[in-house]
């Protein structure tokens, strides 16, 4: 790579905000974030400015490393294979712009590997204090919890495990000093104050090579964004604290600011799905149909039992009873043990719980016993998505297709790989094709809408997601991705009062359904849980349309 005639840019930071207002500057001093950005949402108005590519990178990292971005612990480790990767993908950008760079929270966990593919990177690292981290990342997962309740499986986490945002916290924010310790001359650190401030900021990139910044005002900087004042939480553990604050106190030193010009009267404080995965919103349902083609082999009343205990099984495994779900796959597999379809089952269990490899076991096993069922390949190929083995995924969901052409979910997943293999047309393809193999199929709407908005062909999009909602008016996530063509049209007000209007809706039935469907009773601790109502509720009354089009989250 012909690096020396290229300037490169990355920005790192644990949270959004700051470091979206850090890209953009950089957008306008004339480096290029690269082919297709991830579009604005509801937590962040203004836009994420991150290259789709790069987050999709390193997410498939933090995935083949059984982690995701609230990664916690020792760095996840960086393989030959994604390394060529980020070569690959740098390559690419160098044949575009004369000069890149690229923002993504990941990043900080991924910085001395891409310091191996770009030497001469210059890295600007954005701190945030840890409380107005945690109340940014609150705020926005209340956010998501309100508009898509049933999905909110990632985001309960925050409240249920309160420390692991914070541990978080410690791992991104210290990969960032030690970066700046190691490679001084090419790294750094401001803080997200400073990140805000036009004025200031334009002072730093005076001093950052290869760039020449235009007058504060054409930064794009919006100086009345605020941090919201938060006091650091009473449930933080003694240990933990000291060990935020003598991160942050390293924070302030590594800016090289006057500690002077950093006082304050209060310590630094805070601001602070797709159904979550379509394979797994879509595997129940093939578990299901995986039941109804059972072998009928052994005595039919004993046959007719286990297929009962089948039926129940799916109906734990799709309300995410796991528990429940695999102890009656247990009970038939042990009953039929020669039908595949029960240890598929046992395999899809597996496969939510994360434990791949025994999954794998499982499923090989049913298909060992059925090889001609499609959907035991279908399953197969999804754990290898969940992988990271998108190739060999590949390759199963084309025999399930060739065995079954006529089905869509087959074609759903196969759009999904293709989407992460970077071949977004035939991504879209195949998403088309599912759609127009049933349309009342609503998760086939939803992958040809965030296909084409992957591939950056957003008014196709737009029609998408009307189509959807002319046809499923009332679920909750086509409602989301017509509010998402909003945000990206920048029709902010229309998006913000849609969203608030389907949060309505969505309380409201939560209220007056079963207590099982409301996600957060699973918020036990009764401090977190109203923490959790608080936030809930500035969402539904408007918090960020109050607080104005330009305020982004974390």
């Amino acid at each position: 790579m012909t690096s020396r005639h290229h300037h490169h840019y990355v920005i790192a930071g644990f949270h959004r905000s700051g470091t979206s207002m850090v890209a953009k500057a950089l957008q306008r001093c004339g480096v290029a974030l690269g082919p297709v950005l991830i579009p604005p949402l509801a937590s962040n108005p203004t836009g994420h400015f991150e290259d789709w590519d790069m987050v999709e990178l390193h997410e498939s990292i933090l995935q083949d490393a059984g982690s995701n971005w609230l990664h916690a612990g020792p760095l996840p480790p960086v393989g030959e294979r994604h390394l060529a990767a980020m070569r690959a993908l740098a390559a690419d950008r160098d044949a575009r712009y004369p000069a890149w760079g690229f923002k993504d929270p990941r990043v900080c966990l991924f910085l001395d590997a891409w310091r191996v593919v770009l030497p001469d990177a210059y890295v600007l690292g954005v701190v945030r204090h840890w409380t107005r981290c945690l109340d940014s990342l609150r705020d926005r997962a209340a956010l998501e919890i309100a508009l898509a309740p049933a999905q909110s499986r990632a985001q309960i986490p925050l409240w249920t495990q309160p420390t692991r945002a914070l541990e978080s916290w410690l791992v991104h924010t210290r990969a960032i000093l030690d970066h700046a310790r190691r490679h001084p001359a090419r790294t750094r650190v401001i803080t997200q104050d400073t990140a805000m401030n036009p004025g200031a900021l334009h002072a730093i990139l005076m001093t950052v090579p290869g760039l020449a910044p235009p007058l504060p005002s054409a930064l794009g900087i919006e100086p009345a964004f605020g941090d919201r004042d938060a006091e650091p939480p009473s449930w933080v553990p003694p240990a933990l604290r000291a060990a935020l604050d003598a991160l942050w106190s390293d924070c302030i030193a590594a800016t090289r600011v006057p500690a002077a010009a950093l006082a304050v009267s209060r310590p630094e404080l805070v601001t602070v799905a797709p159904r979550p995965d379509e394979d797994s919103a879509v595997q129940p349902a093939a578990a299901g149909a995986v039941a109804r083609n059972a072998d009928s082999r052994g005595a039919e009343g004993d046959g007719a039992a286990v297929d009962a205990l089948a039926r129940q099984a799916d109906a734990c495994i799709a309300r995410r009873d796991l528990d429940e779900g695999e102890r009656l796959a247990r009970q038939c597999v042990a009953r039929s043990p020669w039908v595949g379809e029960h240890h598929v089952r046992l395999g899809v269990c597996r496969m939510h719980r994360g434990r791949l490899d025994e999954a794998e076991v499982y499923i090989l096993r049913g298909i060992a016993l059925g090889p001609a069922k499609p959907h035991f390949w279908a399953q197969l190929a999804s754990l290898c998505q969940r992988a990271g083995r998108v190739e060999e995924a590949q390759r199963h969901i084309a025999r399930a297709i060739e065995q079954d052409p006529a089905h869509p979910w087959f074609r759903i997943v196969a759009s999904q790989l293709e989407q992460r293999l970077g071949r977004f047309d035939a991504s879209v393809a195949a998403a088309r094709t599912a759609v127009d193999l049933d349309g009342a199929n609503v998760v086939a709407h939803l992958r040809l809408f965030d296909a084409l908005v992957r591939a950056g062909r957003v008014a196709e999009a737009a029609d998408a997601a009307a189509a959807a909602r002319a046809r499923f008016p009332h679920d909750d996530e086509v409602a989301r991705r017509e509010a998402r063509t909003l945000w990206i049209e920048g029709r902010i007000a229309e998006a913000q009062a849609m969203e608030r209007v389907q949060m309505a809706a969505n309380l409201a039935a939560l209220a007056a359904g079963p207590a099982r469907d409301d996600p957060r009773n699973r918020v036990t601790d009764p401090a977190q849980r109203a923490d959790l109502e608080r936030r809930i509720e500035r969402a539904l009354h408007g918090h960020r349309a109050a607080a104005g089009a330009t305020r982004t989250a974390t």
